[in-house]
């Protein structure tokens, strides 16, 4: 059992502050050690000088994690310094980091020795120094939400203050660190749910422009990475580094104008790092943690010279077995940068921007979580991301809008999507024992929204914001007129479709009676909204019960739920596509292209969604932006619903069981003279190719195993249950 303990330094900071905690050791050639670490709030650990690993992984408030490294292949015979720099920010700083008081480190160490006996080296006081850097200070911002990490102001080299070590409580995670009483101890602990992340090999920045005292830089695309930069300057200068997502224009207040995003007469405007050169000669820069951007601008008050600038990619390592391929360029070209964008929105949790707000919302999570399950079986993160959410319920049963945080903001619609997505993972993995440990937290979430039903039935208003959409027409607050003081229709038939996925949950698991509850539920539900929601004169679902103000979202809603269908579902859909109502934006598009699919009119209008992805294709866009209309961020994980269509309905490949134990193979053929791609399954990936010859088409579909799922191919009018491993059919 770990003898380690928390030590911290006795350092009580106003201000974040980082920290160089250090252990020396002297070794014998073929000393092995391996180790368990863990920090308030945020370390990178090096060995003899050399990085191995950062952390911790980002956790909630009730469970916090260490990484397990094995430290071997950087030891050397002789004396070797283990060091592990540790940012502790203060209050109001990086608001999804947890933190206590004080800088702490909790490092659990096994070194073996050639003969093969063990010792123990663990934190104490007696053990391990602490410096405190005197040169780097790190701030908040102006202007930026408090989600992101703080900003740099690094002067002249590295200079050290020493601050004394104590002994802060006994860390053993082997009792979740709980004494013997049942009171805790000290920070619960827990191993890293999810592999390390590491960054990619260094490279070099394009210089675009520039003159003694500025440059420009482009990574080429937007990234997620970490910086670099050696630059030489005489003493008294003050260098920015300022990071921004793309080009823009800006008016006399500020304000920024985009159209094309490398627009070569727009302006690199953002948050930015300071170098101050306290003496003449060459500074090396590197944040201590990634930054968000696509160019860079270096600016100074005296003259300067870059020796290098580099940045190394730093992102969740996901697989890319799932694939899709295409005759039309755009739709390519949609795949690329749909997959790069949930690739920058996905790191220790999925975040919904990495400039502005790197958090974790229920709504953007589950959208990335199916993206995410399009391209790769690995479940951690998704599995990850639900649980921490899980772990924000508040008592009224409201999950909270976005988690880890130390700021509590509650969207009530958000709640339902984390059980949406909670429906979604278990039809992708077929992991009831996951959905066990959830279930309790989703039946929770239907109570709270049981409890808000008004005396009609319908969802009524809350304290909470009720965000719907970023309809430009619905302002700053993304919310219909009316949706403080009257329900929202659209709630409650989003309502009703939840208690459907909710009910599937409990059916999975046996709660047969729990499910029928639910399912008369969402009757009810729907009956409510379709007796206070439908305006008669114009044949559509108003906003509000007492507002003739209509939106593609409640009909969209209705039409899933079930509370319209057939032919009367159908019309309505057609209407809210090419009638002037409010529209849905990039957050709600993967739910309208869901509905169209229902209403058998996805070929006939999803093409004029796909314009807006085009649009932005026009606009040289690398990620996809937050909304259509006047982007704030670039890059929102929410938007890549192109990746979901053309992998699961233009290839047409999707489970129908749970865990994949049935799936369809269902492709619009239609769309592209020809097209191919993998999905992948728990038991392999599904892969799936057609092109033309003349007015043919020549499909392939091949099973990974006809054992384990059953594939039912439904093309050219027929349905066939394929049970040979690979089948070729002419259409």
């Amino acid at each position: 059992m770990s003898k380690a303990v928390w030590i911290r330094a006795d350092d009580l900071s106003p201000d974040s502050r980082l920290y160089r905690f250090s252990h020396r050791l002297t070794l014998p050639a073929g000393a092995c050690l391996s180790a368990r670490v863990s920090a308030d709030s945020r370390y990178r650990l090096s060995v003899n000088g050399r990085f191995v690993v950062e952390g911790p992984c980002h956790g909630t408030q009730s469970e916090r994690h260490y990484e397990t490294v094995d430290l071997t292949p950087y030891l050397c015979e002789g004396e070797n310094v283990l060091s592990v720099d540790v940012l502790h920010v203060t209050d109001g700083v990086w608001i999804s980091l947890f933190r206590e008081r004080y800088p702490a480190l909790w490092f659990d160490g096994a070194l073996t020795l050639p003969d093969g006996s063990e010792t123990p080296v663990v934190s104490s006081a007696q053990s391990w120094t602490c410096e405190r850097y005197e040169n780097k200070r790190f701030r908040e911002f102006p202007g930026f939400i408090r989600s992101i990490p703080p900003v740099e102001t690094q002067r002249g080299p590295d200079r050290f203050a020493p601050i004394p070590v104590v002994d802060f409580e006994d860390g053993r995670p082997e009792n979740r660190c709980f004494n013997e009483y049942g009171v805790r101890a000290t920070y619960p602990l827990t191993p890293r749910p999810i592999p390390h992340l590491t960054p990619d090999a260094p490279r070099p920045m394009i210089r675009l422009c520039g003159d003694a005292r500025s440059a420009e830089y482009d990574a080429g695309r937007y990234e997620c990475a970490y910086i670099r930069l050696r630059v030489r300057a005489a003493a008294g200068t003050t260098l920015r580094v300022i990071a921004a997502e793309c080009k823009a224009r800006y008016d006399e207040n500020g304000r920024a104008h985009k159209t094309l995003r490398d627009d070569p007469d727009g302006e690199i405007r953002g948050p930015f790092d300071t170098l101050i050169f306290t003496e003449s000669g060459e500074m090396t820069f590197s944040p201590f943690y990634w930054r968000a951007f696509r160019y860079l601008r270096l600016v100074a008050d005296a003259d300067f010279e870059v020796t290098d600038l580099t940045f190394s990619p730093y992102y969740y390592p996901m697989g890319d077995e799932g694939r899709v391929t295409c005759s039309d360029p755009a739709f390519e070209k949609m795949w690329e940068i749909s997959r790069h964008t949930v690739m920058a929105c996905a790191h220790d949790n999925y975040v919904d921007c990495p400039f502005y707000e790197q958090q974790q919302y229920d709504m953007d999570s589950g959208l990335q979580m199916l993206f995410t399950l399009r391209m790769t079986a690995d479940a951690a993160l998704p599995r990850k991301s639900l649980s921490d959410l899980a772990a924000s319920q508040l008592p009224d049963g409201m999950i909270q809008a976005n988690y880890p945080s130390v700021v509590v903001q509650v969207i009530p619609s958000f709640s339902l999507f984390w059980v949406l997505m909670l429906r979604d993972y278990l039809r992708y993995t077929g992991d009831l024992a996951f959905i066990k440990k959830m279930l309790g937290t989703a039946e929770k979430v239907m109570t709270a929204f049981e409890n808000l039903l008004d005396e009609r039935g319908l969802v009524g208003p809350s304290v909470y914001w009720p965000f719907l959409d970023w309809a430009p027409e619905w302002g700053s607050t993304g919310t219909p007129d009316g949706s403080t003081t009257e329900p929202l229709i659209a709630y409650t038939f989003l309502y009703a479709y939840t208690l459907r996925a909710a009910a599937d949950l409990c059916r999975a698991v046996g709660r047969r009676g729990q499910a029928e509850d639910y399912l008369a539920r969402a009757q009810a539900a729907n009956a409510a909204g379709l007796a206070y929601g439908f305006d008669r004169a114009k044949g559509l679902f108003r906003n509000t019960p007492e507002r003739a103000e209509f939106a593609q979202h409640p009909v969209l809603w209705a039409v899933l739920s079930g509370a319209v269908t057939g032919e009367r579902a159908r019309e309505m859909m057609r209407r809210v596509m090419t009638e002037p109502v409010s529209k849905c934006t990039f957050s709600m598009n993967h739910y309208l292209f869901r509905a169209l699919e229902r209403t058998d009119l996805y070929d006939e209008f999803a093409p004029s969604v796909f314009e807006g992805w085009k649009t932005m294709l026009d606009w040289h866009c690398t990620t996809w932006c937050e909304n259509p209309d006047d982007p704030r961020s670039e890059c929102h994980g929410w938007s890549s619903a192109p990746l979901y269509e053309m992998s699961a309905a233009l290839l047409g490949v999707r489970p129908t069981e749970d865990g994949y134990r049935c799936a369809t193979v269902a492709p619009r053929c239609g769309w592209f003279d020809e097209m191919s791609g993998s999905v992948p399954t728990p038991y392999g990936l599904i892969l799936v190719e057609w092109h033309k010859e003349g007015a043919k088409t020549i499909l392939s579909v091949t099973n990974p195993s006809p054992q384990e799922i059953k594939l039912t191919v439904k093309a050219g009018g027929k349905e066939t249950v394929q049970k040979a491993t690979k089948v070729t059919y002419t259409l």
